[in-house]
């Protein structure tokens, strides 16, 4: 099978890990940009569960967000925060995965803490502007309730 050398392996040394890892990760990018989601998760997560790092979360948080699997993106961007509060991808990838699933509330906070930790610039006005569009977004709509049959 594709990466089984990397997907069966289990280095017991931290420095044959740190190998995995670096090898997991790479891979996991080559995947990434090549749009081959599963691969790419599949990889990211060999990767983590070595030897989790904030930026091994934030990647596999996007390509779970590529997979419209918007709570599990959320899960790996908090993971991410965790590890690296000062990281604003973090905060971008919660923000994204919260916008997908119409939680605009939420999304608006992560945005505004990512504008927090983005230097000034064409990034950070990009960041402003999608805050500013989940401040305004309209709340979610509830389904109609079910209609009443009249009673005969």
């Amino acid at each position: 099978a594709m990466h089984s050398d990397v997907l069966s392996a289990s280095p017991e040394s931290d420095e044959d890990k740190a190998r995995l890892v670096d090898e997991g990760k790479e891979r996991g990018n080559l995947a990434f940009k090549a749009k081959r989601w599963e691969e790419a998760d599949v990889l990211y997560s060999k990767a983590i569960d070595t030897a989790a790092t904030h930026a091994l979360f934030s990647n596999r948080a996007m390509v779970r967000i590529n997979r419209k699997q918007y709570a599990a993106a959320v899960l790996d961007a908090d993971e991410c925060i965790k590890l690296d509060p000062q990281f604003a991808k973090g905060y971008y990838r919660k923000a994204t995965a919260l916008e997908k699933q119409r939680q605009y509330g939420p999304a608006y906070d992560a945005y505004t803490l990512c504008l927090g930790k983005t230097k000034k610039g064409k990034e950070h006005d990009k960041i402003k502007k999608q805050a500013r569009d989940n401040r305004a977004a309209p709340p979610p709509r509830l389904p109609p309730p079910p209609a009443r049959r009249p009673r005969v």
